[in-house]
């Protein structure tokens, strides 16, 4: 009879962690992606605005370089059991406006919630000569999710985006970008954020900073902080590492502030390359993240 109450007590706390995992899941699932550099880089890319990551980040950064970019990217949380695939086009070469497109399905499965989310991105941009430009990104999102009761949440929503990049000379870059400055409805996947960010680039050296602070639906109060680095070697090994201090809320109300470690590793030729990087929560050790992409340059 005695170990009933211990038995009991085991199957409270299995319960509550299950619950915890399961409202970390449906979380997850809110957050964008961001792109294999950018996340390699800490979420520091607002004024470094370059490669097809910029779309989802600070659309001004897509007139910034000549170029045709095909990218192909995925990524795994295995915590959030969260899979991401993504694809991205950018064609900043054929006249005066860059355009983009991309793509990505979000799905995640878990023993109390799922999820089948797809995004859809449309961006523009044009600049005023070499050193300043502007930038806008609509983005549909639509799909639906369970939530831990095993309640159906439809999404069928719009949003936009605007951003502004200079540069200052040939080694700095600054950018601001308002993400989701519109956007339909209540949905916890199109939050508004204001973000701005500082670049220093110094020959195969790329040093970079952000500050973002989120402005709702039901604003978290805590500014996330971004930095990061990139360093070629031999002009076409491109080592990234990063740091962010960033809040996060799961469904239960539970929320705080976690410190985020990032490393990235890549391989560049006129051609194309590929990329990988690793995020690694200091706060909640089970929370990592794997991010490969595979690039054409044509």
């Amino acid at each position: 009879m005695r170990a009933w109450p211990t038995i009991v007590a085991l199957c409270v706390l299995s319960g509550i962690a299950s619950q915890a995992r399961a409202q970390s899941q449906a979380q997850a699932i809110y957050d964008e992606f961001a792109g294999t550099r950018s996340s390699a880089m800490g979420g520091a890319h607002t004024g470094v605005a370059t490669s097809n990551d910029t779309l989802y980040i600070n659309p001004a950064g897509l007139i910034l370089t000549k170029r045709y970019n095909l990218d192909v990217q995925y990524s795994y949380a295995p915590a959030e059991q969260l899979s991401r695939f993504n694809f991205s086009i950018v064609d900043s070469k054929s006249g005066p406006v860059a355009g983009a497109a991309a793509f990505t399905h979000d799905w995640q499965t878990g023993p109390k919630t799922t999820a089948d989310i797809n995004r859809i991105y449309v961006g523009s941009a044009y600049s005023l000569g070499d050193f300043l430009a502007f930038g806008t990104t609509a983005r549909y999102v639509r799909g639906d999710y369970y939530d831990t009761t095993g309640t159906d949440h439809p999404v069928s929503d719009f949003g936009g985006d605007i951003g502004v990049v200079a540069r200052l000379g040939d080694v700095l870059g600054a950018g601001v970008a308002y993400q989701n400055l519109f956007h339909t409805g209540n949905s916890p996947f199109l939050r508004s954020k204001l973000r701005g960010g500082l670049a220093l680039g110094l020959d195969a050296l790329v040093l970079a900073g952000d500050a973002v602070w989120d402005v709702g639906p039901k604003p978290r109060e805590v500014i996330s902080w971004h930095a990061g680095a990139e360093y070629f070697l031999a002009q076409a090994v491109p080592v990234r590492a990063g740091y962010m201090h960033a809040p996060f809320a799961e469904q239960s109300g539970v929320s705080g502030v976690e410190n985020i470690l990032t490393f990235g590793l890549g391989w560049v030729d006129p051609q194309g390359g590929f990329e990988a990087s690793y995020l690694q929560s200091l706060t909640r050790k089970s929370s990592r993240s794997f991010y490969v992409g595979m690039q054409l340059f044509l």
